[in-house]
């Protein structure tokens, strides 16, 4: 492997995935309301004045107010796809929770590595935190969700995800390979799809 060792911190993670998120994935929700009163007004009844002069009387309005139990209102709803699978919240929020917690220790590990050798001894964990991350996203794809705001949230994560793990794992073949030029392409491209995917929550 050729790649100097002054060009290592800067081609890895120091820069290149810092910020790319810790923990779980922050997921769209919408929080609970409570529902307004309802008022109706009854119509005054419907009287035949008499032949008299004596001046007609009617009864006031009689309001009434109706009220509901404070349930929280749904995520907004749309149309389902027919024949995907419907997952829900809970589900979702794991699946999300487990691709940035490996993206973070991806991150964690190469922010650790400061020369071929140990770069090296690595690749192995950096590979398993990448196919981790992937797999987590690209479950993400198979299902849909009720909420119309988290399943939007979903399908860009599902579309941004995979070639971000493309584009990381590229780059570990060319730190390995020893391509500099390549690495620092694809380092700014990953950059870009990173700020790309965590936009995308």
């Amino acid at each position: 492997m050729n790649v100097p060792r002054r060009i290592l911190p800067a081609l890895l993670a120091a820069g290149l995935l810092a910020g790319c998120g810790g923990g779980a994935a922050k997921v769209a929700t919408t929080g609970p309301t409570t529902a307004a009163p309802v008022t109706t007004t009854a119509a005054p009844p419907v009287t035949t004045p008499p032949a008299t002069t004596i001046p007609l009387i009617t009864a006031p309005p009689v309001t009434v107010t109706v009220t509901t139990p404070t349930t929280p209102a749904g995520p907004p709803r749309r149309p389902l796809r027919p024949g995907v699978p419907v997952a829900s919240p809970a589900r979702y929020t794991r699946d999300t929770a487990l691709a940035f917690r490996a993206l973070t220790r991806f991150s964690n590990t190469l922010r650790g590595v400061d020369s071929p050798s140990e770069f090296r001894s690595s690749l192995r964990l950096l590979r398993a935190e990448l196919r981790i991350f992937d797999a987590a996203i690209r479950r993400l794809r198979g299902y849909q969700l009720e909420s119309a705001t988290l399943d939007g949230q979903r399908a860009r994560l599902g579309r941004l995800g995979p070639p971000l793990a493309r584009a990381m794992s590229n780059f570990l073949d060319a730190v390995r390979d020893g391509d500099v030029t390549a690495a620092r392409r694809l380092a700014n491209e990953i950059q870009r799809r990173l700020n790309e995917f965590r936009a995308a929550l």
